[in-house]
């Protein structure tokens, strides 16, 4: 039975954007770069991850949040001759679907949304057929509707072609990161954190190394002071005996980042602005 509850959810103006407000920061290791047709490019975010802050604010889906799939069907496009002489006819799957979502106990009203994908089409080799078209399609509706609701809005609002913006996004999940409080059990049944493991190219265990996600951080901010990547090896490798920024000793990172941040650390060869590779998360 649905919550027949009369009193407002929304009591302030606070309360207005407090969905918008959860979902809005992004974790920059849980998107990649993209590159598409006609040179475009951006962020892909990674569906498991939306569907697992949906989870984490409004419950398991099918209680908290869900969707139901009300019209679909194939599009025609244009025909076509591939390098083999080929013919064929390009076809596009396309979803309707009904997003709800329940909060402060009651339940929102249905927000529509679309998703598509190429069922059939052409590319290089020739024809091709996705046999995985329909469930793109709905995956990319129910993304869609989520970012209605402000779910990685700092991607769609164009704030990660900012690299300085998506190093301060890496430093603040990696503070917010529950890895090193992670308990494992090892075959002798002794708990031990997860951190405590070796890394295998790394002569400095991992318990007294930066996180992965503090690494990544510290990776952006050598490139944002122009550093190669086969530069940042060879800086790591003099100072800490190490190749990786995940594996810079825990103790000498602060002043590493800090020297960073001041622009006291210089490159010996700055690579041009022009040539500064995108950030690897």
């Amino acid at each position: 039975m649905e919550d027949e509850r009369k009193e407002p959810v929304f009591k302030t103006e606070e309360d207005k954007a407090a969905i918008w407000s959860s979902f809005w920061n992004t974790d920059p290791t849980r998107t990649k770069s993209f590159s598409g047709k006609g040179g475009f490019s951006g962020t892909a975010i990674n569906p498991t991850y939306v569907k697992e802050r949906l989870t984490n604010f409004f419950g398991p889906v099918g209680m908290g949040w869900g969707y139901k799939v009300i019209d679909e069907e194939i599009i025609k496009g244009h025909r076509g001759t591939d390098k083999n002489g080929v013919e064929g006819q390009v076809l596009i799957h396309k979803v309707l679907i009904e997003f709800w979502y329940r909060y402060k106990g009651v339940k929102s009203e249905s927000i529509q949304a679309y998703g598509q994908t190429t069922f059939s089409g052409l590319n290089k080799y020739g024809w091709f057929t996705d046999e995985d078209a329909p469930k793109k399609s709905l995956t990319d509706a129910w993304m869609k509707a989520a970012s209605d609701l402000g779910m990685c809005a700092d991607v769609h609002a164009g704030r990660y072609d900012d690299n300085k913006y998506v190093a301060e996004m890496t430093e603040k999940f990696a503070s917010d990161d529950p890895a090193s409080t992670v308990t494992i059990f090892p075959d002798n049944g002794t708990p031990k954190k997860e951190e405590e493991k070796v890394e295998k190219d790394s002569p400095i265990p991992s318990r007294v190394a930066v996180s992965e996600k503090q690494g990544k951080f510290i990776y952006a901010l050598f490139m944002g002071q122009g550093f190669g990547s086969k530069e940042v090896g060879e800086y790591l490798f003099e100072r800490y005996g190490v190749r990786k920024t995940n594996c810079i000793p825990r103790d000498k990172s602060v002043e590493l980042i800090d020297a960073l941040k001041t622009g006291s650390v210089k490159p010996k060869n700055p690579i041009k602005a022009e040539e500064v590779e995108d950030v690897p998360f």
